[in-house]
């Protein structure tokens, strides 16, 4: 099913995708239309919430964090972030450098 984006352009529902850590950390405020049917995550992405409950003194949201990097591992089975896979960012980063994006306004890791 179709679904509008910011710029009211209508884009097809994907199949399959792979999500990034802030999507994850949105995925209950997220709309089961606006995902793909089939959703992944990257290694990288586990990395990241492992980090999160070391990043905060408030034990409340140590705790919170802690509850989503179990709970994602325990939906998801991550994609290794290997040789090729990081061929493949360096990639991305070249054409996004030379479409003339910048690094700064949007890191390049979330265009993976």
């Amino acid at each position: 099913m179709p679904t509008l984006t910011k710029t009211r352009r209508r884009v097809a529902r994907h199949e399959r995708g792979l999500i990034d850590t802030s999507i994850l950390i949105d995925l209950e405020q997220i709309g089961a239309e606006q995902l793909p049917s089939e959703i992944t995550i990257a290694a990288v992405t586990l990395a990241e919430l492992a980090a999160g409950p070391h990043a905060t003194d408030d034990a409340n949201e140590r705790a919170r964090r802690q509850e989503r990097l179990q709970r994602t591992e325990a939906t998801f089975a991550s994609i290794p972030f290997d040789h090729e896979a990081a061929r493949a960012y360096g990639l991305i980063y070249a054409a996004s450098k030379g479409a003339g994006r910048s690094s700064r306004a949007r890191p390049i890791r979330h265009l993976l």
